[in-house]
C-alpha cells in the first residue's frame, strides 16, 4: 500500500538535520522542547536534548529566532530557545 505523497516526503527523510528542517518548514518556528517532543514521537530512533542543541546550533540552515520563558511544574521560569529555518532562495 502506498502512503500519500505528503507523508512520504515528510517521513522519507533520512538524516536528523533534514527531518528537523522539514518539520520546521511545515510547522513554523518552535521552541527546542517542542522540536524534541515532535521528533521523538514521529521517528522511532529518538534524539537527546544535547544532540538536538548541537545539531541546531551547528547547521547553517537553522537560526535562533528568540527566547521565551516557560514555567515548570514547580512554578519556576526558565528560558527556552525558539528556532526557525533560514529560507535560502
Amino acid at each position: 500500500m502506498d502512503s500519500p505523497r505528503r507523508l512520504r516526503s515528510y517521513y522519507g527523510t533520512k538524516t536528523p538535520r533534514d527531518r528537523i528542517e522539514v518539520m520546521l518548514n511545515k510547522h513554523g518556528e518552535m521552541n527546542i522542547q517542542i522540536i524534541l517532543q515532535k521528533y521523538n514521537k514521529t521517528w522511532r530512533q529518538g534524539i537527546t536534548m544535547s544532540e538536538l542543541a548541537a545539531l541546531l546550533s551547528g547547521d547553517f540552515r537553522f537560526e535562533k529566532v528568540g527566547e521565551e520563558k516557560i514555567r515548570s511544574i514547580s512554578g519556576r521560569l526558565y528560558p527556552s530557545t525558539i528556532w526557525g529555518v533560514i529560507n535560502v532562495g
